[in-house]
């Protein structure tokens, strides 16, 4: 996105420490963003994607997950009382 350089923005995200640098808060500051950083271990709180569809995408799949891997140990089981 293009913004004019005097355009003001925030970041809002964890406390990571990957991003915890001196180099990347230079770099916020000379595109003029400002940085929140959300306790450790509140992002599911906080963090309005997390909160709204990071959390129901990650409990869908775990769903399909766990249906996939139970129907695998199944037919295993199957298979093995047949041989």
């Amino acid at each position: 996105m293009k913004f004019p350089v005097s355009q003001k923005a925030i970041i809002v995200w964890d406390a990571f420490r990957g991003q915890n640098n001196n180099d990347v808060r230079s770099l916020l500051e000379k595109h003029n963003i400002a940085e929140v950083v959300v306790p450790a271990y509140t992002t599911a709180f906080n963090q309005p994607l997390e909160v709204s569809v990071n959390r129901p995408c990650k409990h869908f799949m775990r769903e399909k997950i766990e249906g996939w891997y139970a129907g695998e140990v199944e037919k295993k089981i199957n298979a093995d009382k047949y041989q």
